[in-house]
Order: C-alpha cells, then sequence, then structure tokens
C-alpha cells in the first residue's frame, strides 16, 4: 500500500474497501490479505490486523506461516504477549511450525519479564508437537538464558539436546561461553571449551575472543596458557 495512503489517515477506511470488494464478489487472495495484514500491524492497528485476519478465514483462505509470523511479530513489538502467545499457540495446532527468528523475538520479550516458567512450557509444547527445527530452538534457548543469567538452564539445555540424539553445535558452545564471559566467569568460561573438546568440537576463532574477553574482564591474562 502506497505510504501516503496511512501517513494521511486514510488507513481508516481501509477495511470499509476491503468489505465493498468482498460484497462484489471479488476474490482477494493470500498474498494481499498477508499484505494487508502486515500494513496493520506496522503501523500499530492491530485490532484491524485480527479483523481482517478473521474476514481471511471467512474467506475460506487458510493463514499460511507468513500470516502467523505477521501477526505475532506486531504483538510482541507492541508488547501484548497474551495475544502474542495465544497466535502462538493457535498456528501451531494448526500444524505450522514458528520461524526460528519468531520464537527468538517472542522468547526473547518473555526473558525481558522473567516469564521463564512461560518461555518453558511454550518450548516443551513444541516439543511434545514433533518440532523438526529442535537443535536450532534449543540454541535460541541458550543464546536467551546466557542473556539474562540463567546459566544453569543454558547447561540443561546442552544437556537435553544430547540425551535426545543431537551434537551440540559449536556456535551453542560459544554462546554459552560467551554469556559465562559477559559476568568474568573464567572457569566456567573454560569448563565449556572443555566440554567442547570433549564432544571433538574444534574451538574456532570466536571461542578464542570468547576466552580473551572473559580474561580481559577479570583482569586475569591466564588466557595464554591455552595451546590451540
Amino acid at each position: 500500500m502506497d505510504q501516503r495512503f496511512w501517513d494521511n489517515g486514510m488507513w481508516r477506511k481501509a477495511i470499509g474497501l476491503l468489505e465493498e470488494i468482498r460484497e462484489k464478489g471479488i476474490k482477494l487472495d493470500r498474498q494481499i490479505y498477508n499484505s494487508i495484514i502486515d500494513t496493520f500491524g506496522k503501523y500499530g492497528e492491530l485490532a484491524e490486523a485480527l479483523e481482517v485476519f478473521e474476514k481471511m478465514k471467512q474467506d475460506s483462505i487458510k493463514p499460511d506461516i507468513t500470516t502467523w509470523n505477521s501477526l505475532i511479530r506486531w504483538h510482541c513489538k507492541a508488547g501484548d504477549l497474551a495475544k502474542a502467545l495465544e497466535l502462538f499457540t493457535e498456528m501451531q495446532e494448526q500444524g505450522l511450525y514458528p520461524d526460528p527468528k519468531i520464537f527468538m523475538s517472542l522468547i526473547s520479550r518473555l526473558g525481558e519479564l522473567g516469564k521463564w516458567d512461560i518461555i518453558k512450557k511454550n518450548f516443551e509444547n513444541m516439543k511434545s508437537r514433533g518440532h523438526q527445527e529442535v537443535g536450532t530452538i534449543y540454541a535460541i534457548l541458550v543464546d536467551i538464558y546466557g542473556q539474562y543469567g540463567r546459566f544453569q538452564d543454558a547447561e540443561d539445555c546442552i544437556s537435553a539436546l544430547k540425551s535426545e540424539g543431537h551434537l551440540p553445535s559449536a556456535r551453542m558452545f560459544c554462546v554459552l561461553a560467551n554469556a559465562y564471559a559477559q559476568q568474568g566467569f573464567c572457569e566456567q568460561t573454560v569448563k565449556v571449551l572443555q566440554i567442547m573438546e570433549a564432544e571433538g568440537i574444534e574451538p574456532n576463532i570466536v571461542m578464542l575472543n570468547v576466552l580473551i574477553n572473559a580474561f580481559g574482564i577479570a583482569g586475569r591474562c591466564e588466557v595464554t596458557q591455552f595451546k590451540w
């Protein structure tokens, strides 16, 4: 839609125009509906976005991952996490798996509010539904837990991933190590390195930088003792 249309406040007529088009029997496709929903969300008109969403379903057009992503993303941005979580659950009930970026956005906001129980509940629901990108989701959780100092939870994520037959990636170990490094926890950072090596994953330049950062924050220089 034209930027001037929205800047002039004409968006208020969009719903009416949409209804007129439908009454004339002109079919709107999924792409058009998605575009309208996303534009409403972008401008903070979430009630209108949801109204178009309902009309979309009334027209027997099944929302796709793009539809759900838009609705969840803009509700997260607006701070309406309750509705975002409701949409997140409804999307999965429709057999669609969330985009990792959307999951990241949602749990980041929940992390800011300390809603760890809700994060765990939603993750367990995703696992029980057979989410195919469980490794990616675990990596996101490790990142979020680390950012907010939930180190034990981050370690549990790696342990759980291994118990399910998935090999943690080098990036995941680096994320966990960096979480410790930011707090100057040298011993824990080194421990992650040792676990990484024990798993047969060769430390990379990112891990080296993480170690240097950890010892630098702690005002120590032992990092030079490591052999690479």
